[in-house]
């Protein structure tokens, strides 16, 4: 039987581990991919995505943060 909304519950340190460890494994292939031989992608094209993997991390890290922030607000 499916969980009606609002009934399951995750702790925030998993969420947190998540975000790193899924932010360590996007950065991790991106310098990986960078150094491949056969990348061919220009010195502008790198900076690209390396700034796109910089914006994506920073918007899950203030999502989690704000997260933090409701759930002081919640808890008091």
């Amino acid at each position: 039987m499916a969980a009606e909304l609002g009934q399951q519950t995750v702790e925030f340190s998993a969420l947190v581990r998540r975000a790193a460890e899924d932010s360590y494994l996007a950065l991790k292939e991106l310098v990986e991919r960078s150094r491949a031989p056969e990348d061919q992608r220009s010195d502008s094209e790198k900076k690209i995505d390396l700034l796109k993997f910089i914006a994506k991390t920073q918007q899950r890290m203030l999502r989690l943060h704000v997260l933090a922030k409701w759930c002081q607000q919640v808890i008091l």
